[in-house]
């Protein structure tokens, strides 16, 4: 099979190479007649058919050594390179790669590696392909993990000096840039921050930022711990370690929304903030991805992803710790004079504007605690810093306006360059990214309620406030959500008109069947035979609850269709009669059901005894179908209606308040909630 792929390989290879041939012809003649009108000469013209026919017969006599590295027929190649020493350093590949930059960028059999490694020198190692990447390159942007540790155990001294191509870069920080963690935290174990001639300020920088970058804030902040000059280094005006940590709002608690389960398995595990074994343990998996919690339940070992959903809860909450603590580092540098505290400030500015852009929450606090005078910052269209939060809907950098006090009614009476007040950047319609909602009635309604919100934050007049335009906050909050009021008209007319429908057919059934009941009625009595037994009074109950939750359904979406439809609607009104007019048509199909299971028991319960259990399981699949299909809206409606966690409430602001400790463990949890119970037990005893 190989030698029928390697004959193959061949023979496109021989075309691949003739056609490139002739190009090669083609273009000489043309640049040849060219340079003849121009009426230049060159001498060299001998030359450079010798280089192409000396090219053309080194790809020959090595085409075997590629198409075998090529195909993975490691045996084979290695076989030719010990035969024929010259190979080793021959450019096989059309980029001008050596069969060692194959062998290092695709083997990952360690037998194979060390047989190579064997064979080959310091020279070997050094040289480059066409783009300027050495073999180790090659190893580091294919992930190759096994290669790079057998050559950190064989030649130790190459880590430090490792870069990717002709400019410089450095292997830890591409690793980093596209994705591969492991790689990154290998490179990163052999890496020396203390040493200024290893890396200039620049590139310490440019490692660091990459690695926040990709969430790899264990590594970034012990190299910040090694190097702290660095958390005052400026590349240009903004860049910063601050500035590139305030864009990154997922390595901190208030940046992951996590579930029921997940909150409870984040609540309780325990973590060791001054753990560094990523230094020494780079897994096994050398293509992990950063951002590769998506496919944990793609597995068929349940128990297995579930160990692994644990592992990843558990180190992102190790990052959130690790990243706290680089927040300190970088928020309280060595400003020791005063050329130092300016720079500081300077840095503290730029952050604090890029964390109000992102909603990065935990480093704009950190920042208005050590730096207060953020507060009166302006970004170049005027904007202050909760501007810029209304305009992109951050409710917890908003939410800091009920800790300033005094300064709070002054912040919200800064107006930009168009004379725009906060409560009109809160008028105006978010980007579609920022609309959030299960629906468009679920968006105007989050809308309206940021508007409501915001205005209980500023002062009366701000309503009459006119803008450069003319228009009030009232006026462009109506006209930039012109068409979401339609499009939310039109969601709720035709969820009512649908689920009118459903509500009406399930009326309609349990009304009939509440007079045809099972098994006929007596002849001499007129009462219903199977009357008295438990059977038939769950048929009747349950029938007749179904008809009262359908009917009252119904006149729910009823006055949903008949209504006006303002925009104060969407904030109560109309969420509370869908929700009613859900749950009511979810209760009516239960019961509806429930009354199908009874009269099968009834009429089929003394003949055949063993369909009962079947169909009556069988019953629960469409209630649980249409639970499964309405319980998302139904939660959202529920939680934007009675909730606040999506807006700007004294309940999300925690300024005054200090930074969480590092969070305990089960056993240490249990003690401290036992030590405060004491206490509270013992401080009534004394009352």
């Amino acid at each position: 099979m190989v030698n029928t792929e390697g004959s193959s390989r061949k023979r496109l290879l021989d075309h691949q190479h003739d056609s490139a041939q002739g190009e090669v012809h083609e273009e000489e003649e043309d640049s040849n007649e060219e340079e003849a009108e121009e009426g230049t000469e060159y001498d060299d013209d001998d030359d450079d058919d010798e280089s192409v026919v000396t090219v053309c017969e080194t790809e020959i006599k090595y085409r075997p050594l590629y198409v075998a590295a090529f195909t993975g027929d490691w045996g084979t190649a290695l076989k030719i390179v010990r035969d024929d020493p010259g190979s080793r350093i021959a450019k096989i590949t059309e980029h001008g790669g050596t069969f060692l930059h194959a062998a290092l960028g695709f083997c990952e059999d360690k037998k194979i590696l060390n047989s190579i490694i064997s064979l080959i020198d310091k020279t070997d190692l050094e040289a480059t392909d066409n783009d300027g990447r050495t073999p180790l390159s090659y190893a580091v942007t294919s992930g190759n993990l096994t290669a790079l540790r057998i050559l950190g155990e064989k030649r130790p001294d190459l880590h430090h000096s490792l870069h990717i191509s002709r400019f410089g870069i450095p292997a830890v920080n591409y690793a980093g840039a596209i994705g591969l963690k492991q790689i990154a935290l290998y490179l990163f174990s052999k890496t020396n921050f203390k040493d200024d001639s290893n890396y200039s300020s620049a590139q310490a920088y440019f490692i660091l930022s990459t690695l926040i970058s990709s969430d790899v804030i264990g590594p970034a902040l012990y190299a910040l711990k090694q190097r702290d000059s660095l958390a005052l280094f400026e590349f240009g005006d903004a860049f910063t370690l601050l500035n590139c940590l305030a864009k990154r709002p997922k390595a901190f608690p208030s940046g992951n929304q996590l579930g029921i389960f997940e909150w409870m398995i984040y609540s309780f595990i325990s973590v060791n903030n001054k753990d560094e074994s990523f230094l020494h343990d780079t897994g096994s998996s050398a293509k992990e991805m950063v951002h590769g919690h998506e496919v944990l339940f793609l597995r068929k070992n349940l128990i297995k992803a579930l160990v692994q959903k644990v592992k990843c809860i558990r180190d992102m909450k190790l990052m959130h710790i690790q990243a706290l603590e680089m927040l300190d580092l970088l928020c309280n540098p060595l400003d020791k004079d005063e050329k130092q505290f300016r720079r500081c400030v300077k840095i503290k500015k730029a952050a604090a504007l890029t964390a109000a852009k992102w909603g990065n929450y935990e480093v704009l606090r950190k920042i208005l605690r050590t730096c207060p005078s953020v507060v009166n910052l302006r970004a170049e269209d005027g904007q202050t810093l909760f501007h810029l939060a209304a305009s992109l809907r951050h409710e917890k950098i908003l939410s800091l306006l009920y800790e300033l006090g005094p300064y709070r009614d002054r912040v919200t009476a800064f107006v930009d360059k168009n004379n725009n007040k906060l409560l009109h950047n809160v008028a105006r319609l978010p980007a579609p990214g920022r609309l959030f909602g299960f629906g468009a009635a679920s968006q105007m309604q989050r809308e309206m309620q940021w508007f409501k919100a915001t205005k209980s934050l500023t002062r009366p007049n701000d309503l009459r406030w006119k803008n450069k335009d003319g228009r009030t906050a009232r006026e462009v909050f109506m006209e930039q959500h012109k068409e979401l009021l339609k499009e939310a008209e039109n969601w709720m007319r035709d969820t009512a008109q649908s689920c009118t429908v459903v509500a009406a057919l399930i009326a309609t059934m349990v009304f009939t069947a509440s007079f045809t009941v099972p098994g006929g009625n007596n002849q001499n009595t007129g009462y219903p035979v199977f009357l008295g037994t438990p059977a038939f009074i769950i048929f009747t109950m349950s029938g007749a609850m179904a008809l009262f939750s359908s009917i009252t359904s119904v006149l729910a979406f009823t006055v949903i269709l008949t209504a006006s439809y303002l925009a104060e609607d969407f904030v109560v009104s109309l969420p509370l009669k869908m929700i009613m007019g859900l749950v009511t048509l979810t209760f009516a199909a239960a019961c509806m059901m429930v009354a199908f299971c009874a009269t099968i028991h009834m009429v089929l319960s003394h003949q055949i005894k063993l369909i009962v259990v079947p169909v009556s399981l069988l019953a629960i699949i469409p209630i649980l179908f249409f639970i499964f299909l309405q319980l998302p809206l139904l939660v959202d409606m529920l939680s934007t209606t009675f909730g606040n966690a999506h807006l700007p409430s004294p309940d999300n602001s925690y300024l005054r308040r200090p930074l969480p400790p590092p969070p305990l463990g089960v056993v240490n949890w249990l003690k401290e909630m036992f030590r405060r119970g004491k206490n509270l037990v013992c401080k009534r005893g004394k009352a």
